[in-house]
């Protein structure tokens, strides 16, 4: 095994942490959370120089991955505000026709 050989690795990883975030797979996301451990755990204190390659590349997938990530919480949170929305407006309307059921003729 070379000494660039768990660089590739997580940039391996990081592609493939990309690839479930753009697909908003976010509980395989964090199932690679070992992964990651067991790989930065095995690393040397500094890397060697021919590991700059895989780790520019890693760090520029884990941004790209951090992007889609901030995208799918925005999309999240907009459809909360607007299912709260909604549940407001249908309280509203149940308070209203709670009211004027007390008004309805219910003989007929």
């Amino acid at each position: 095994m070379s000494g660039v050989d768990p660089y590739v690795a997580i940039a391996e990883l990081a592609e493939r942490e990309l690839e479930l975030a753009n697909d908003g797979r976010l509980e395989d996301l964090c199932a690679l959370a070992p992964a990651w451990d067991e790989l930065a755990s095995a690393l040397p204190p500094r890397p060697p120089a021919d590991a700059r390659g895989p780790l520019e590349r890693a760090a520029e997938l884990q941004a790209r991955a951090r992007a889609a990530l901030m995208g799918r919480r925005d999309e999240m949170l907009r459809e909360l505000r607007a299912t709260a929305q909604a549940s407001r407006a249908a309280d509203g309307y149940a308070r209203i026709a709670r009211r004027l059921g007390s008004r309805v003729d219910r003989s007929a």
